[in-house]
């Protein structure tokens, strides 16, 4: 799969090629050692995946940014709406009775 990287037993494999698994040692390595030699063949198709997720998730973040001073601006406006939705629920909740008695 790869040259030999300096510990016994250790190959240097696809997915080290990016740092992602390259440092891991002991336990964590035995254990993803199969999920590497699994992955292999799919990580060139993975790695641009992630790295347009990661920029999606950069523009998203952007967006959070510019929406946090709105977000400021209308959370008053949210609370008042939701005091009105609360008393229309209640007014809601007191006509059913009434509306069920004299009908429609």
């Amino acid at each position: 799969m790869g040259t030999p990287r300096g510990h016994p037993g250790d190959t240097e494999g696809d997915l080290e090629s990016l740092g992602t698994f390259g440092d891991t040692q002991g336990p964590l390595r035995a254990i993803l050692g199969p999920f590497r030699a699994i992955l292999g063949p799919f990580w060139g198709h993975f790695v641009p995946f992630w790295g347009h997720f990661c920029h999606f998730t950069a523009i998203l973040g952007s967006f959070s940014v510019t929406l946090e001073p709105l977000c400021a601006i209308l959370g008053p406006f949210h609370v008042i709406l939701g005091s009105f939705r609360a008393i229309l629920g209640s007014l809601s909740a007191i006509s059913g009775p009434f509306s069920a008695i004299l009908g429609p």
